[in-house]
């Protein structure tokens, strides 16, 4: 039905502003309520709206009342936080006027055998992004009415900007497998894992697997905060050795991620709960987010041979220490042997060290500096994943 409605409708730009006593007319974009425009108390509200004619929209009303014309309803609707679109009547009443319902939800936000035919209203939205339906998958398109912008709001069992990516939580999938995925309108494969392997039950997408005997993804490397794939076949294999880095680094939204490492034939892994739209998001910009999985967590996962000294502890994802911020980790811990973080000596994670770094990925300790377990220069297999 909706698409069907949004055939007919014809646009126009409504730019209202108070005039002495008229309406001035203009060809703005979007939704602006209240700005004022000099050093007086003046203030502009435009609206840009899509008629769709013989149509209205069966929702809570915040407004009923009656106008001399659609024009006038468009201008209550403008000025009035709460209104998102609006019915008026086709014809008018024996005393001339229209009845106008301001409405609390748009033909985006509403179901969709809200809108319906009818010869005795016309409904009027506010144009926005969302007039392409550009969500998949049953998706609801939210509008930023401000920014002329939108998200969508998928429904559950899919992710990605339209809600493209199927997640993997089916239970006819009960085994990691190969599965194809649909990544920015391109069929990626990707290997999916089933099952608690350290991290909980439900499917698992892979998003890196990083070598910490090579520099591909050092601290500095471009693809921590590029949109550019790496070795894409190597997201085809399992818990191996083959480096990659995946579309899911920026199209996939998540709530947990999964750490794991691999170290000879040991495989461990560790569950973080964070929310965010993509690993991108969270790592680009190179702003520090904390996380509390401790010190010996963070041990843990290297193993028995693990190697870190008693303070400072400082993790999270773009961890910096040092005097002057010169030692970084993209995802993991700082520790040192004095309570502050200015000279750490040992750590923990993903992402370690400039492009001349021998370890990328792993436990570095300096042994001159009281570690708990001695020196130790450990290069693991990194692996991370997103549920």
């Amino acid at each position: 039905m909706q698409a069907l409605a949004s055939s007919l409708a014809c646009f126009f730009a409504f730019f209202i502003k108070p005039l002495q006593g008229h309406l001035q007319i203009n060809g703005s974009s979007g939704l602006k309520r209240g700005i004022a425009v000099n050093s007086s108390q003046s203030k502009v509200s435009y609206g840009n709206f899509a008629v769709d004619k013989f149509h209205r929209l069966q929702v809570a009303s915040n407004l009923l009342t009656a106008v001399s014309n659609y024009k006038e309803c468009a201008l209550i609707c403008v000025n009035d936080p709460n209104c998102s679109s609006f019915n008026v009547a086709s014809s008018p009443r024996l005393d001339g006027k229209f009845l106008c319902e301001s409405l609390n939800k748009d033909k985006y936000t509403a179901s969709p055998e809200e809108l319906v035919n009818s010869q005795g209203y016309h409904y009027y939205s506010i144009k926005t992004s969302c007039s392409s339906f550009p969500c998949q998958n049953e998706a609801t398109c939210v509008p930023d009415y401000v920014t002329n912008q939108y998200h969508c709001s998928c429904a559950p069992g899919y992710a990605g900007n339209f809600c493209e990516i199927g997640m993997i939580r089916d239970a006819r999938f009960s085994s990691s497998q190969l599965r194809t995925l649909i990544i920015d309108g391109l069929q990626t494969a990707i290997y999916c894992h089933m099952g608690n392997f350290g991290c909980g039950n439900g499917g698992w997408t892979t998003v890196m697997k990083v070598d910490g005997a090579k520099s591909t993804f050092n601290n500095d490397a471009n693809y921590w905060t590029n949109k550019d794939p790496y070795n894409l076949a190597g997201g085809q294999t399992g818990f191996d050795s083959q480096e990659t880095k995946l579309p899911t680094y920026w199209d996939t939204p998540f709530t947990k991620i999964c750490l794991g490492m691999k170290i000879g034939s040991q495989k461990r892994f560790t569950l973080i709960n964070k929310q965010a739209s993509s690993f991108h998001s969270l790592i680009a910009q190179g702003q520090y987010h904390a996380t509390s999985l401790g010190r010996n967590t963070w041990k843990w996962l290297i193993g028995s041979q693990s190697s870190m000294q008693h303070s400072c502890n400082k993790e999270g994802f773009n961890v910096a220490a040092g005097e002057n911020n010169e030692q970084k980790i993209r995802i993991g811990i700082f520790a040192n042997q004095e309570d502050d973080c200015t000279t750490p000596d040992s750590k923990i994670g993903f992402g370690m060290g400039e492009s001349s770094s021998t370890n990328t990925c792993g436990n570095v300790a300096n042994g001159e500096f009281s570690p708990d377990n001695g020196g130790k220069n450990i290069r693991a297999v990194g692996y991370i994943l997103v549920q």
